[in-house]
């Protein structure tokens, strides 16, 4: 059976695609897709960076990696075909949704928004993400590609 690209069978909440894997992670990038992730851990590598204590993972997509959220808010912008405004989740994390079990060994976490996306959506994802993952003695950092672009972009354009 030929399937499109971007589907997933089966469940995908909670899951995530082990991109490189080290025992007990100090540090995590976790963003959307393959192709995102491994762009960040290609520049990396290129670059030098020890990543022998970081974990790379892609969600499969925004709603896995930032998980459910408490309720849904008016977009600023985007309107329904009568006119309402759009319903989108809004950043804060339903807390009956654990999202990703990201491993308790992580005291940094870096969560990779795609520049390519809807700007509010993604925000919102990426605070609830934020929100949902924090622990004390976990720092969480948020890294937005440029505008319109996602980090194999970047990647493809600085190599190219």
């Amino acid at each position: 059976e030929l399937l499109n690209a971007k589907k997933m069978r089966g469940s995908k909440a909670g899951a995530h695609i082990a991109i490189a894997l080290t025992k007990e992670p100090q540090r995590m990038v976790v963003g959307e897709g393959i192709e995102t992730v491994l762009a960040v851990w290609t520049s990396f590598h290129h670059a030098g960076r020890d990543l022998g204590d970081t974990a790379f993972w892609a969600a499969g997509d925004l709603g896995n990696m930032a998980g459910r959220a408490v309720k849904t808010v008016p977009h600023p912008t985007l309107k329904r075909p009568n006119g309402r405004a759009l319903s989108v989740p809004n950043d804060h994390p339903d807390p009956d949704d654990p999202g990703l079990t990201i491993p308790d060994s992580v005291d940094e976490l870096v969560l990779l928004g795609d520049g390519d996306s809807e700007p509010v959506l993604t925000r919102f994802a990426m605070l609830r993400a934020a929100r949902r993952y924090l622990r004390p003695g976990r720092t969480i950092r948020i890294a937005f590609a440029p505008g319109g672009r996602d980090f194999n972009d970047v990647l493809r354009e600085d190599r190219f």
